[in-house]
């Protein structure tokens, strides 16, 4: 049975993760005019990344591989995000090369989060 530590310390993980990927896209909607979004879009993205990313998460855990886990984690976020930026008016040209950098930025990040917990939890 885990303990509510395990799902906080996921938490709190995810979270970090979550900011930091927010961070990062930021700074890559500075790189031309054409990728400016408003600030709520940020708002948006650590809350809804984050609780969709809670229920990712409890799937991605599932997977034994560190791939297989930054893989499913990251293209399912993406696809989720880039779809309701989609329904939100933007155009199919922009949510198509974000959702390309979305999936690089998480599969970087989820990576890294998946192996230094798997290390963590080797100790």
């Amino acid at each position: 049975m885990k303990t509510n530590t395990f799902y906080l310390s996921w938490a709190v993980r995810l979270a970090v993760l979550i900011l930091a990927f927010a961070a990062i896209d930021y700074f890559f909607h500075t790189l031309t005019p054409q990728w400016e979004v408003p600030e709520y879009y940020f708002r948006n993205k650590i809350i809804f990344g984050f609780l969709w990313g809670l229920l990712i998460l409890f799937f991605a855990l599932k997977f034994s591989g560190l791939w297989q886990k930054s893989l499913f984690f990251s293209g399912a976020l993406s696809v989720i995000l880039q779809a309701r930026y989609y329904w939100e008016g933007y155009p199919i040209n922009f949510v198509i090369i974000f959702l390309f950098i979305h999936f690089l930025i998480l599969v970087a990040l989820s990576a890294a989060m998946f192996k230094w917990t798997n290390n963590y939890n080797k100790k």
